[in-house]
């Protein structure tokens, strides 16, 4: 992958609580600003890391100022998926459907254990999701829509998410925009992945959902006043 003289990069590198990471001595007044952003310098040029979190809140904004005025010096715009890609969105659904399900009239119980049964069992009672709608699909595939679901009805919009945000201000700033890789690549991981680590993989996501309603989801920069309180140290 080719930079400019600068570049800035969205890689999911955290979902939450990022640590304070500075780009550089603060600038006058900003000594206690606690940000998410890394800077790389190199022979080549800059380019400016941005963990990313997917789905937010209106008050996730704005965003610290170090964050946008280092975007605005940046030559392009790199995604970890370009989401703005309408044929990207296309294969992703292809991808879905045949990385996510079973073949032959095969179901997720088949390959869950005794205690993710249960937890998905129980989810599905309370109306988490369809059952007919998820009974051919793997467990990582399940895994992500429980995850989906709860940040949805906790108030979390994938519209308000860094890279979408980003996204929009590159188009409205015409910056070119690439990516790191594609849903593909990503999609393959997971289906990839061991019935054990994916059996695993959903048990965790439903126990999470279990805790939620009582717990909360510390997304943001610490200290950044979208920070819930709880979140803040």
């Amino acid at each position: 992958m080719t930079f400019g003289k600068r570049a800035f990069a969205i890689a999911a590198l955290a979902l939450c609580c990022f640590a304070p990471a500075r780009a550089g001595p603060p600038a006058a007044g900003e000594a206690a600003t606690k940000h998410f952003l890394w800077k790389v310098t190199g022979p080549k040029g800059v380019v400016y890391l941005l963990g990313t979190i997917h789905a937010g809140k209106a008050d996730f904004y704005p965003l610290p100022s170090i964050i946008e005025d280092s975007f605005k010096k940046a030559d392009t715009l790199i995604e970890e998926v370009d989401i703005s890609e309408p044929a990207e969105a296309a294969r992703v659904q292809q991808g879905l459907i045949e990385d996510g399900s079973y073949a032959n009239g095969d179901t997720i119980t088949n390959h869950l254990s005794k205690a993710t049964r249960s937890h998905l069992e129980a989810y599905l009672k309370k109306g988490g999701l369809p059952e007919p709608a998820i009974a051919h699909m793997r467990p990582w595939l399940v895994s992500m829509l429980v995850e989906l679901v709860e940040l949805k009805r906790m108030g979390f919009d994938p519209s308000y998410g860094l890279d979408r945000h980003f996204l929009d201000e590159a188009r409205q700033s015409h910056k070119p925009i690439g990516a790191l890789e594609d849903a593909g690549f990503q999609l393959k991981l997971f289906s990839s992945l061991p019935a054990e680590l994916q059996d695993r993989l959903l048990l965790s996501s439903l126990v999470d959902a279990e805790q939620w309603p009582t717990a909360s989801i510390c997304c943001g920069a610490p200290g950044n006043r979208a920070t819930p309180p709880q979140c803040k140290r």
